[in-house]
């Protein structure tokens, strides 16, 4: 597509985009009178807060479809192996959200599954899950909206600051059970519990953190159609391998709430040790350590770690999903039973340090990886 140049072709792309206003629109040709290239009118309409950056640079590469359903498109904030992630605003109610674009729903039967499951997504409602506002097609694009929350994904807070205090780790992760806990009683599985899929909001203190769950409504879409040739293969499994359960590796159909508590256990383990329980050099050596290896105790590699918390995750790391705790609630009710000697523990080998978990403030990608 030929990039736009010219203000007279800016401008009527601009008209049939819709992004304006009727009061934005009459001002438009005032504006571009002193202006000589589209670029300079683009980055004037910027300044004026009449469109994003990311909108000026569509226009000016020629696109002007910028709407999807009832939402004008804002910025693209992720790709994910879903699909595009945007922020964006609801046109009615000017509600700025997140609007996922979805691009494997396959055959007839991926489109009925969609459906089914955010609709079953969509009646969560609960502190520690991302609220499911919206779902529908538009132009042959099946889409799905979400809450758009400020802070970061756990995945972006491991990476600039790993390994994590442990009871600060331990609190994310009883949040994030009680969620899941609810979604159990829904008859709900998430399937792909990872850091990149919990979001944690800033608070006025980050010692107390607000954690939630990213993409119910959207992991079962996928799943079923990936096989263990796939994972081996490419590495294309719902479920990160670093995080899926020896299960759901084998068949999605076999995977149950007790692969998001095993997917619970990496979580934890990677927050405290900095380190995964089951490493590998690819796809296949991961999967086979969860089979063939027993992980070391947190404690262990970790000294601000309580003894009695390496019962707990050894737990959810087990290979057979009989010996885990059967339900989100079991593991959250256990963090906070240990809540208080985990704390004082933590406090007594070397201190807590919050400057070292104060986040900065972005927004929040939410991509599938």
């Amino acid at each position: 597509m030929p990039r736009v140049e010219s203000i007279d072709d800016f401008v009527a792309l601009l008209e049939r985009s819709k992004l304006l206003s009727d009061e934005n629109r009459m001002d438009l040709w005032d504006a571009a009178n002193g202006l000589r290239t589209a670029h300079e009118l683009a980055m004037w309409l910027v300044k004026q807060r009449w469109l994003t950056k990311w909108q000026a640079a569509q226009l000016l590469d020629g696109h002007e479809q910028l709407h999807i359903g009832g939402y004008r498109l804002l910025e693209l904030i992720g790709r994910g192996g879903m699909g595009l992630v945007f922020k964006a605003e609801h046109m009615t109610s000017h509600q700025v959200v997140v609007l996922k674009v979805m691009s494997q729903l396959g055959n007839a039967k991926g489109v009925r599954r969609y459906v089914q499951e955010v609709r079953a997504a969509s009646a969560l409602a609960h502190p520690h899950i991302v609220t499911t506002l919206d779902a529908g097609v538009a132009d042959g694009c099946h889409f799905i909206v979400m809450d758009y929350l400020p802070g970061r994904d756990l995945n972006a807070i491991i990476l600039s600051q790993s390994p994590l205090s442990v009871s600060w780790s331990c609190e994310v992760i009883r949040q994030i059970a009680t969620g899941l806990q609810h979604a159990h009683e829904q008859g709900l599985v998430h399937r792909d519990i990872k850091p990149s899929n919990i979001l944690i909001s800033p608070e006025p203190d980050f010692l107390t953190p607000h954690a939630r769950i990213l993409d119910f409504g959207l992991a079962r879409i996928v799943s079923e159609s990936v096989s263990i040739r796939d994972v081996t293969h490419t590495g294309a499994v719902l479920g990160t391998p670093d995080y899926i359960s020896p299960e759901q590796a084998m068949s999605a159909k076999h995977a149950d709430i007790r692969s998001d508590i095993f997917s619970l256990g990496c979580t934890l383990f990677q927050m405290i040790t900095g380190t995964f329980p089951f490493p590998g050099r690819n796809v296949m050596e991961k999967l086979m350590a969860r089979i063939t290896t027993t992980p070391p105790s947190v404690s262990a590699l970790r000294a601000e770690a309580h003894a009695e918390l390496d019962d707990l995750v050894a737990s959810l790391l087990c290979c057979n999903p009989n010996d885990r705790p059967q339900t989100p609630g079991e593991v959250a009710n256990e963090l906070a039973r240990l809540s208080l000697k985990i704390r004082r523990h933590e406090t007594r080998i070397e201190g807590l340090h919050p400057a070292k978990l104060k986040p900065q403030s972005a927004s929040r990608t939410p991509l599938a990886r």
